[in-house]
């Protein structure tokens, strides 16, 4: 058998012998020179460094010899090398173990040494900065992190496709790199910042935005020039204008609160056989000829980005129906905005979920009612989808997958409804007490409660920080937290809808939102709103005992005298201390059930909440019932002194002056807390003015106030201070006239109906949850309110001075 000899297939020969392969034909012979006429040019691979050096003890090092740029750190001190490579960290973790650590070392380690150059140096500068159009928050952070530099360089080039950033935590520098970029931009391989990314760790449009580290990329090494080869995201990347630009169109879209008649032609549709003839259509196309976000001519319909043009419209009797829809998009590179079609907008009882549901608004409205019963939202959107899958027949009933990915869509579209709906505030309004209630009844919840994960909470303010200070008898503190969260608490407001509003718009914007304590504005109606909502959350201290020992109201005593100062407790000697300590006893919601304030907790509860909502309310109530009322006195007298004068005077919130050694009277008389409904003669109120100007009570006439307690606190555990009894709500023969125990009931309405959809909720949607809720619940009560004045047939019922019920008529 002769022997088989290679072939030169998939190859060329020069005239002088010189083979070549011929997807890799050169233009010239590369042994005699003769041209051949090819186009290859062998392409030049970048040069690597095996280590480059970051700061003096930091090094970059390369941990594959051939291959895409994947590097770790190594850090040198006097007495130890460091490599902060997951696999050496664990070798080294057993040469620790085993007492031998001086012998261990690593490949990474072995490239380092003193003759490694530095790599090419970037600083942040208050210029390059300025000059990002980027968020206020984000220029403040980078003015931060350049402050905590210290001169150290904010980028440093290692190559052409890997950088180092600074970073908070750790060694102070992360690695940004291209590799995974077929266009060139770089990833941020963080957690904090993975989570809206995608195949290995990609970061997409909306999270390279608000990442703080590509962002600090931009600002090191873009603005003033980087260097031709490398390709830095923008600061604000078309993807994320065209987002800004299609939400601020989507939020044009409003809802009514009742959509009876909306729903009435939903039927009619629904009435007119399938979709395609005479109901309800099979095709959705945009048809805006301007954009109406910048004003420029659109361009012909096309399917919207990463669809392709096919959608689902989902009714009762035509669920999971394939339709068409397309969008028209701004050609403006800095708008972008995708013009959805609004089928509401014409009329149509139809939510736009991303351009691919088409989702009836009975199914809202219903999930609606279900929600405001205690049913989870997910169960009632499963429970419905399973059920409409009964009906549908074989061709159009969805796969396991993409009945889960509709589920989500529809959790996302519902959000974006109840955001869009207009909401009458007044129809939440107790018309008994309308904006001025003479008696409101507190009580905290810790059970109805979400991860905390998305929210930050803030180092206690030391006591030397004027402004934030709650032992020091002044305004200060009040005054500081409600102007600073009262610009704070709408831009959370708007964050949130903005999210909300984007997960109905794109499929893949599926970003978590984050918050700090201070940000999270109590639950108020607008009609009685205070001209400013008081949250000062952030200066909670982190540690709260359950047992005090001693008699607070005897310290408050020294404090009001002038006699201590927390801020001099550093001074004290032990002497002083014993002395402290022996003079103070230490061993060495009103009656309807309107619910007029809430607010979500991010530390333990105290008295700052219940002060916090007392002051948020634009007429306080004469009677204010909580289960702390002598620490919410206290609170508030050294929070605010000159307010508490009004207030009460030297009577501390009580009935009467407290005073030690003496027993409380039992047989007060206070005639302003007795209720409407047991007035003997109509009472003239005073007007906005009269009132504004002197704290005072429209129905009272004065600025008296009082803080009692509840029978239950005071019954089963009783403060021991003796003035406490003080505030105990029976000393005034009105008292019997209240029942205190509506708080209580009220905390297990919520409990029953809210923890079984609370538990598993993210902050964004528990924000929006509790804050609809609380309105749905007044709204049910107020109804009621208005069906016994009509005798149950809801007939037209007016509102008179301070909101309260005037007039009906039957």
């Amino acid at each position: 058998m002769a022997d088989l000899a290679s072939s030169r297939r998939g190859r060329g020969r020069c005239q002088c012998g010189a083979t070549y392969v011929n997807r890799c034909k050169p233009a010239n012979c590369l042994s005699c020179g003769k041209d051949l006429g090819g186009k290859f040019v062998a392409r030049v691979k970048p040069s690597i460094p095996a280590a480059v050096r970051i700061t003096d003890d930091v090094f970059s090092v390369k941990t594959t010899p051939t291959g895409a740029d994947h590097r770790c750190f190594v850090q040198f001190s006097d007495t130890s090398k460091i490599c902060l490579h997951e696999s050496c960290l664990n070798r080294r973790n057993v040469h620790a173990a085993q007492g031998q650590l001086d012998n261990f070392s690593c490949s990474h380690i072995d490239h380092c040494s003193a003759d490694v150059p530095l790599g090419e140096l970037f600083f942040l500068t208050e210029t390059k900065i300025n000059s990002l159009p980027v968020e206020t928050e984000l220029k403040e952070e980078l003015v931060s992190l350049k402050g905590r530099l210290s001169g150290r360089p904010s980028a440093v080039r290692i190559s052409e496709k890997t950088y180092a950033v600074a970073a908070d935590g750790g060694l102070g520098y992360i690695h940004l790199n291209s590799v995974y970029s077929k266009t060139g931009a770089f990833n941020c391989f963080e957690k904090s910042c993975k989570r809206a990314g995608g195949k290995h760790g990609k970061t997409t449009g909306a999270a390279r935005l608000t990442c703080i580290h590509l962002i600090c990329l931009v600002a090191s090494v873009g603005p003033d020039g980087a260097p031709a080869e490398v390709v830095v995201p923008p600061p604000v990347p078309p993807n994320r204008a065209r987002e800004m630009s299609t939400r601020v169109l989507v939020q044009k879209v409003t809802f009514p609160e009742h959509v009876q008649d909306l729903l009435k032609e939903g039927i009619r549709l629904e009435m007119l056989g399938p979709p395609g003839g005479s109901g309800w259509p099979d095709r959705f196309d945009a048809s805006d000829t301007t954009c109406l976000a910048c004003g420029t001519d659109l361009q012909n319909n096309r399917c919207q980005p990463g669809s392709d043009g096919s959608a689902t419209l989902m009714t009762l009797c035509y669920p999971f129906w394939p339709v068409r829809a397309t969008i028209r998009q701004c050609p403006n590179q800095l708008c972008g905005a995708l013009h959805q079609c609004q089928p509401a907008e014409a009329g149509m009882p139809l939510f736009n979920i991303c351009n691919q549901l088409f989702v009836s608004l009975e199914l809202f409205v219903g999930w609606r009612m279900l929600m405001i019963e205690g049913t989870p939202l997910s169960c009632a959107i499963t429970a419905q989808m399973r059920t409409l899958l009964l009906r549908t027949s074989a061709p159009h009933r969805p796969s396991p997958s993409r009945l889960e990915y509709i589920e989500r869509l529809l959790a996302n579209g519902f959000w974006a409804f109840e955001v869009l709906v207009q909401r009458d505030e007044l129809s939440a309004l107790c018309g008994f007490c309308g904006t001025c209630p003479e008696v409101l009844i507190g009580d905290g919840n810790e059970k109805n409660c979400c991860s905390s994960r998305q929210i930050r909470t803030t180092i206690p303010i030391a006591p030397e920080a004027e402004g934030h200070v709650d032992t020091t008898a002044s305004a200060t503190d009040a005054t500081t937290a409600s102007a600073t969260d009262a610009a704070t608490d709408s831009r959370l407001d708007d964050r949130i809808v903005t999210q909300i509003l984007e997960r109905a718009v794109f499929t893949r914007n599926m970003s978590s939102l984050e918050a700090t304590a201070a940000d999270i504005k109590p639950f108020v109606n607008i009609h009685v709103q205070a001209s400013t909502l008081v949250n000062t959350e952030s200066c909670k201290s982190t540690t709260i005992s359950d047992e005090i020992e001693g008699d607070p109201d005897m310290l408050m005593e020294l404090i009001k005298a002038d006699k201590f100062s927390i801020r001099s407790v550093a001074s004290y000697s032990e002497a002083d201390l014993d002395g402290l300590c022996g003079a103070c006893a230490i061993s060495t919601t009103n009656r309807s059930n309107v619910i007029y304030g809430s607010k979500i907790l991010t530390k333990r509860e105290s008295v700052r909440d219940a002060v916090d909502l007392y002051l948020s309310l634009k007429y306080p109530p004469i009677l204010l019932v909580c289960d702390s009322p002598c620490g919410v006195a206290r609170h508030l007298e050294l929070r605010d002194s000159d307010l508490a004068k009004t207030l009460w005077g030297d009577r501390r919130g009580c009935y009467e002056k407290p005073t030690a050694g003496k027993a409380p009277s039992e047989d007060m008389n206070i005639p302003s807390i007795v209720p409407p409904d047991y007035w003997a003669n109509s009472r003239e109120k005073l007007t906005e003015d009269q009132a504004g100007a002197a704290h005072a009570h429209p129905v009272s006439k004065d600025s008296a106030r009082f803080v009692v307690g509840d029978r239950f606190h005071d019954t089963t555990s009783p403060h021991k201070s003796p003035l406490c009894r003080y505030h105990n709500i029976d000393n005034c023969i009105q008292g019997s006239l209240y029942k205190t125990s509506y708080a209580e009931s009220q905390n297990h309405i919520r409990n029953v109906k809210r923890l079984r959809s609370s538990c598993a909720q993210s902050f964004e949607t528990h924000y929006l949850y509790n804050k609809f809720m609380d309105y749905y619940h007044n709204q049910t009560v107020v109804r009621r309110q208005v069906e016994s004045l009509t005798n149950g047939s809801m007939g037209v019922v007016s509102r008179g001075a301070y909101q309260r019920f005037a007039t009906f008529n039957v």
